[in-house]
């Protein structure tokens, strides 16, 4: 009998490693998933499965904020509040009868633009009143001074004045002329007690502003 070379267990196991490869080439080939050499690159622009979306913010929405001018121990302070856009000479005014918050009030803060004894406002804009004036200039808004004004003393007219001028008076606003319901001028004290006979501005009331 012719003896057969034994085989060493090494051998054996390349076999099976080469005839494991062989099976596994037969199997992808016949599912037509095509085998290549060398990997290939992905396409340009191409997106990988994990890549995140871009991220959106939504629009906020536009606020600005409007500055009032209210009295504290017979000066001129400024407070803030948000508004949705520009505000027009009357619902500056509007803002100012209003009042302070309650955390202001709280920090001796108050409006002197309503009559402590009747409860109502002491201004309000020719337009918004129908009082007929004159044509105004661009730049110049006419307030109506109701009755109850001429009543009050002098210091407290002044703070009313300088309210309403210094929160009035700005953005495309640059004056103020103060009439009676007849749509009559009127001349004002400022603040260094002058009369003046004609607009005003908030340059006329700047020594009220606190420092």
């Amino acid at each position: 009998m012719i003896a057969r070379p034994r085989t060493s267990a090494p051998q054996l196991l390349r076999r099976g490693v080469v005839a494991l490869l062989v099976a596994a080439t037969l199997a992808l080939s016949g599912c037509g998933i095509p085998v290549e050499d060398a990997p290939r690159a992905l396409p340009t622009g191409s997106a990988s499965s994990t890549a995140s979306p871009p991220a959106t913010t939504p629009p906020t929405p536009s606020e600005d904020q409007a500055t009032l001018w209210f009295v504290r121990e017979g000066q001129l302070v400024a407070v803030s509040r948000t508004a949705q856009g520009a505000l027009d000479p009357q619902e500056f005014i509007d803002l100012l009868v209003a009042g302070p918050t309650e955390q202001e009030k709280a920090a001796g803060i108050r409006s002197a633009v309503v009559s402590v004894v009747t409860g109502e406002p002491l201004v309000v804009t020719a337009d918004s009143a129908n009082v007929s004036t004159p044509d105004q200039p661009d730049g110049r808004v006419a307030v109506v001074l109701r009755p109850e004004f001429r009543d009050l003393i002098s210091e407290e007219q002044v703070l009313i004045l300088g309210e309403v001028v210094t929160t009035v008076a700005v953005g495309d606003v640059k004056e103020v002329l103060f009439v009676n319901e007849d749509g009559q001028q009127l001349g004002v004290p400022v603040a260094d007690g002058r009369l003046r006979n004609g607009p005003v501005t908030p340059l006329d009331y700047a020594s009220l502003v606190a420092g």
